[in-house]
């Protein structure tokens, strides 16, 4: 008797055993994926920094023209045209 209750602890353990390693093998992919996800991201912010960056030198770079241009239309007398 004692026997046929250990025999069936000993199979619902092993049940219970692999539900859980199902479960686990099932996170750790879910965690691979988003893992890649978020290095994937990662990439895609640094190269909208980049661009964000390059933009801003952009704008400050015609501000300097803008304001170069200005000076020189007031110093001559003309009117200035933005592009």
């Amino acid at each position: 008797m004692q026997l046929g209750v250990l025999l069936m602890a000993i199979g619902g353990g092993l049940q219970a055993n692999n539900a859980m390693q199902k479960k686990v093998e099932a996170l750790e992919k879910s965690n691979e994926q988003k893992t890649e996800i978020i290095l994937r991201m990662e990439g895609k912010f640094d190269l909208l920094n980049l661009q964000i960056q390059q933009l801003k030198e952009r704008l400050e770079a015609k501000k300097i023209v803008h304001t170069v241009g200005f000076d020189a239309a007031n110093i001559v007398g003309e009117r200035i045209i933005e592009r």
